[in-house]
């Protein structure tokens, strides 16, 4: 189904399939890039992110490496700890040419972009906004902006041996927390299902209470919401604030 208020297009941005949604009739669109799930693909989230670019914000949707139009694998649960992490920074390391290919190719405006995504993809964004101090603002659905904190919770959870301290200190390469004095008062909204047993929420709120004196003078520029009653998904409610957040902090210098 095709909203009437949005063109999507589909494009090949430095070898990354990705889906272009751009609400119609708006010049120079605020804009975000949008990361999906594990073993989900940017397909998926067409009409999710549609309603993003009905409501005037653009996005641009690459598919993840082993998912979608790149050479998709078995990614049950069994190949999670294989392919995780590396999933998510691989998405981390394309992240600088896609900002300066949507940027030189699709008029995107730098002064006007943020970045976003759910599950996998929230991980995905934190990491993003870390390594790359010009986008302006984040959204995090479900994800984690603690990469080693949720880690050390998933191994518990699952009865597994800590993570050998090497590929600890690789992750803290591209984790916010361990690099947030890139965050610069950015802002910052995390969205997360209070009920929410594949992502649980402890990683955001021990994030949020370590990054908080950064905010102390703009405390509004974070913000964890838990969302009663919500588990591993993201509701409609989780949308319009999103769609607020970028309104508000995507906005022309």
């Amino acid at each position: 189904m095709q909203s009437p208020y949005v063109n999507v297009e589909r494009l090949d941005v430095g070898g990354i399939p990705t889906l272009k949604f751009s609400p119609k009739g708006i010049d120079n669109p605020p804009t975000a890039i949008y990361y999906h799930g594990w073993n989900s693909n940017k397909d998926y989230q067409r009409f999710r992110l549609s309603v993003f670019a009905a409501w005037g914000i653009q996005v641009f949707a690459p598919d993840a490496i082993h998912h979608g139009e790149r050479e998709a694998k078995d990614l049950s649960s069994d190949h999670l700890e294989k392919y995780f992490w590396g999933t998510v920074i691989q998405n981390v390391r394309e992240a600088p040419a896609m900002i300066e290919t949507i940027i030189s190719q699709h008029q995107v405006d730098p002064g006007r972009l943020g970045v976003m995504g759910h599950s996998m993809g929230g991980f995905t964004a934190a990491g993003v906004f870390a390594a790359n101090p010009q986008l302006k603002a984040m959204v995090s659905f479900n994800g984690s902006c603690a990469w080693l904190k949720m880690e050390e919770q998933f191994r518990s959870n699952l009865n597994l041996e800590p993570m050998p301290e090497a590929h600890r200190n690789y992750l803290a390469r591209y984790d916010l927390l361990s690099n947030k004095e890139t965050l610069n008062q950015r802002p910052v909204l995390m969205l997360n299902g209070a009920k929410d047993m594949i992502v649980p929420v402890d990683s955001q709120r021990w994030f949020y209470q370590e990054v908080a004196p950064l905010y102390r003078d703009c405390p509004q520029r974070l913000q964890l919401h838990e969302i009663p009653g919500v588990g591993h998904c993201i509701a409609a409610g989780m949308l319009e604030r999103a769609i607020a957040w970028f309104h508000e902090y995507l906005v022309a210098d």
